[in-house]
């Protein structure tokens, strides 16, 4: 293991995987997920190995993520939130994707370890301008009647709602991490 690996692991040895609960942090996001009508993934680093996903989205599924040229616009809005994170703007952070849709990102540090992040998204700030998602359809051939429908369930929630939801579950996860870690010690 090389010493870049090393910064992301708790005193060089542990990662956030060996430490926490998966499958009882899966579940909770879920639930939040399930709550919240948004997605939460967890990804380690450096890696960025998805680690927990739940709660995604019919409208990104069935259309963004099935075309080409518009899931290539997914990637870049993700790959940019984590090349902020990467780079320890510790914050949460939102965007704004290429298909119109908010995300966010915040990292999950131990002990000042960036382990892993949290993405949670989509969602909308302000109502959604339905003539501009009817172009994005009709641009992309997409049956319009269902993308709107789809559309009609993203989340239209307040930046500081969002914020505050996102900072919320990274420090759960922080939280179960240190549990996790505690509990090791104790073995």
């Amino acid at each position: 293991m090389g010493e870049n690996e090393r910064k992301y692991l708790i005193k060089g040895k542990f990662s956030l995987e060996e430490i926490v609960d998966i499958e009882r942090l899966r579940g909770m996001l879920n639930d939040f997920s399930l709550s919240a009508g948004y997605q939460c993934e967890l990804y380690s680093c450096p890696e960025w190995k998805c680690l927990i996903s739940t709660g995604k989205a019919d409208v990104c599924d069935r259309f963004h993520l099935e075309n080409p040229a518009v899931e290539s616009r997914c990637g870049k809005s993700r790959s940019n939130l984590r090349k902020k994170s990467a780079r320890g703007e510790r914050a949460p952070l939102v965007r704004r994707c290429d298909n119109g849709f908010m995300r966010g990102i915040a990292p999950v540090s131990v002990y000042g370890v960036h382990l892993a992040d949290l993405m949670t998204g989509p969602v909308l700030f302000d109502e959604p301008d339905m003539n501009l998602f009817r172009k994005q359809a009709e641009e992309n051939g997409y049956d319009t009647g269902q993308y709107l429908e789809l559309l009609g369930r993203i989340p239209v929630i307040s930046r500081e709602e969002f914020m505050k939801a996102l900072s919320f579950l990274a420090e759960m996860t922080v939280v179960l991490t240190e549990r996790g870690l505690a509990e090791s010690r104790n073995r």
